[in-house]
């Protein structure tokens, strides 16, 4: 996953729809949590992935 995290503050497009940006990196985001489950909790909570 890319830590460049832009997409997230660019959800809509200028009709007010879900921009493909932003539907591709809630994919990408998907994917990566899909491929790492040490950031899902007990609970199946989706824990931030980002380095602190």
């Amino acid at each position: 996953m890319t830590p460049d995290r832009s997409w997230m503050s660019r959800r809509q497009d200028c009709t007010g729809h879900l921009s493909e940006e932003f539907k591709k990196g809630v994919v990408e985001f998907v994917d990566f949590v899909e491929r790492n489950p040490t950031v899902i909790d007990s609970l199946g909570r989706i824990l931030c992935p980002c380095t602190k």
